[in-house]
């Protein structure tokens, strides 16, 4: 694994990923979920930091990371590890001249660790606050639907470097739930009236 979607972007000019990059992750998110959803399994927090960049060619960073960067011998029998230092792998993969390698990545949707099922919830808080889906910001019944509210938010924010929704109120920008809700219509569309 390499790098999160949170960072993943600054790679590129004005921190916005080339459409074919977008487009493949956007196929894989939406097959991890396809297949998640036929087992009966929600993610519930679908957000750029829980979704891993992986690369297809480890033999790049071999050569590059492994050999500059001395990897110290550890006996299992010591109590204390030596630490290797973290380094971004783009300096040892990517490179911005080199533009057959941009569309080179694949991504693992990770932290499934406060996933729910479908037809029993383990938690009714779920997902981050400024990606909440309406039902959730509104304590109402949710379903698997709520993962492709956080797929939409999370490719519009990678893909075009922008956040949906904040529910930041003047002055000093502390989040109000009525705000959250206010910015949603004026995005899309209003809410239905029952």
């Amino acid at each position: 694994m390499g790098e999160t979607l949170r960072s993943f972007g600054a790679w590129f000019i004005q921190s916005r990923l080339p459409n074919s990059v977008m487009r493949g992750f956007t196929i894989q998110l939406l097959l991890a979920l396809d297949f998640a959803h036929e087992h009966n399994v929600i993610h519930t927090d679908i957000k750029p930091d829980n979704i891993f960049v992986k690369f297809r060619d480890l033999s790049l960073i071999e050569s590059g990371y492994l050999v500059n960067v001395a990897i110290p011998q550890q006996d299992r029998s010591e109590e204390q590890y030596a630490v290797i230092t973290s380094t971004p792998l783009r300096l040892y993969y990517f490179n911005k001249t080199d533009s057959t390698r941009v569309a080179e990545f694949d991504i693992a949707l990770g932290d499934w660790g406060v996933s729910s099922w479908v037809d029993r919830h383990l938690s009714e808080t779920i997902q981050p606050v400024a990606l909440q889906y309406p039902e959730v910001l509104i304590e109402a019944p949710w379903n698997a639907s709520t993962d492709g509210w956080n797929l939409g938010y999370v490719v519009l924010e990678v893909f075009r470097a922008v956040r949906m929704f904040s529910g930041s109120v003047p002055p000093d920008g502390h989040y109000e739930l009525k705000e959250h809700l206010r910015e949603i219509p004026n995005l899309f569309w209003p809410f239905p009236k029952f």
